[in-house]
């Protein structure tokens, strides 16, 4: 009797057991909202982190073992910042992916970077002081900072290519530094240069920034050009496409003309290899005339109109047109004459203009008179 009691009492603790259970189940499947609410859940934020920091996984962490995924490394660095994990997942599924960033010319890693640009501190290098993806971007950062929006997991907010400058400052200052202007207010841009992926200023509404003319990723060329400045066989030169081939004051068509460009240079001058400063002259793609042969818009040679050697007295016409400079000291050198400015009138510029002028046959630069009858 006393066993059958025993048995009895712990039938009925069971049951009691089973019943509460029944009835906690029964509550979930009827009120999923309100077990939601009463079960805690909390995301495995260690497995999640693992997907890139792979070396947290108990056998790398812990045991010191290999995977069947990976071999375990006695690393100093740190393999989540390597450029093989970004691209793990930048391989075609996302939007800023592997074709873009390997592809296209652009912004490289494994590069060291250049005397004239300036790291700061807070962005990365490899151990060799090498650009590696991390240098630029952490997937750490926050949404918000300093009140500006961090665009593509920047280590640092972007408003109007301010990024651009921190580590590139030399080319700002505009003309004064003989750099490009930037800052500068327009109306309006190209549609070339916009569906290329360039952009005018945000905070600083309509206005020049880097990212006008260049890009970090996609680019045509490794100046981070959006399009071409040389290829004088596409309809989308990135100087013309702004200034136009008869170019004016600030960014509007000249009324005038101007030198030719993205033409063969002919018998009518002879290009030289270098200018007389050492520096190479820039031809197009298939030896054109382009703007760049002439003008470079940063780090040039001279402020006045970002001329790649000094074109004090029209010495970087003469240094083509060698036939025509033998004018030189003759009654057709009015650069000795005392009607015109001798601290800035040359050879050249006396007779004819290098753009905006008013006649297209030899570029005179005012209108010829009439001959006499």
């Amino acid at each position: 009797m006393k066993l059958l009691a025993v048995i009895s009492d712990a039938v009925q603790r069971a049951l009691i057991v089973f019943c509460a259970c029944l009835t906690a189940m029964t509550g979930i499947w009827l009120c999923p909202a309100r077990a939601a609410d009463t079960i805690p859940r909390q995301a495995d934020t260690a497995k999640k982190c693992a997907i890139c920091h792979f070396r947290w996984v108990a056998a790398f962490f812990l045991e010191h073992r290999s995977t069947p995924l990976a071999a375990y490394e006695q690393a100093t660095d740190d393999a989540v910042g390597r450029p093989e994990m970004c691209l793990s997942c930048h391989d075609g599924s996302v939007r800023d992916s592997r074709d873009k960033i390997c592809n296209d010319p652009g912004h490289r890693i494994g590069v060291t970077p250049s005397s004239r640009v300036t790291i700061p501190e807070k962005f990365p290098l490899d151990a060799q002081g090498r650009l590696q993806c991390t240098t630029c971007h952490t997937p750490h950062t926050v949404p918000q900072q300093e009140g500006h929006l961090v665009d593509f997991f920047l280590r640092a907010p972007n408003p109007d290519s301010s990024f651009c400058n921190l580590c590139h400052s030399e080319h700002s200052g505009g003309i004064g530094t003989r750099n490009h202007p930037v800052g500068v207010t327009v109306s309006k841009i190209s549609i070339r240069i916009q569906q290329a992926g360039g952009k005018l200023g945000g905070e600083q509404k309509d206005r020049i920034i880097c990212e006008t003319c260049h890009i970090a990723h996609g680019g045509v060329n490794s100046s981070f050009l959006v399009l071409p400045a040389e290829e004088t066989k596409t309809l989308s030169i990135l100087c013309e496409v702004c200034h136009t081939k008869q170019p004016g004051k600030g960014m509007a068509a000249g009324a005038g003309f101007s030198h030719p460009v993205d033409v063969l240079p002919g018998s009518a001058a002879q290009i030289p290899a270098t200018w007389h400063t050492g520096d190479p002259v820039v031809r197009g793609t298939g030896a054109e005339l382009v703007c760049r042969t002439c003008h470079r818009p940063h780090h040039a040679r001279s402020s006045r109109a970002l001329l790649c050697a000094p074109g004090e007295k029209d010495a970087l016409c003469v240094h083509c047109h060698l036939a025509q400079a033998q004018v030189s000291n003759t009654g057709h050198d009015l650069s000795r004459s005392p009607l015109v400015d001798k601290q800035r009138a040359g050879l050249c510029s006396p007779c004819h203009a290098v753009h905006e002028a008013p006649a297209q046959r030899y570029l005179w630069a005012a209108p010829a008179g009439k001959p006499f009858v």
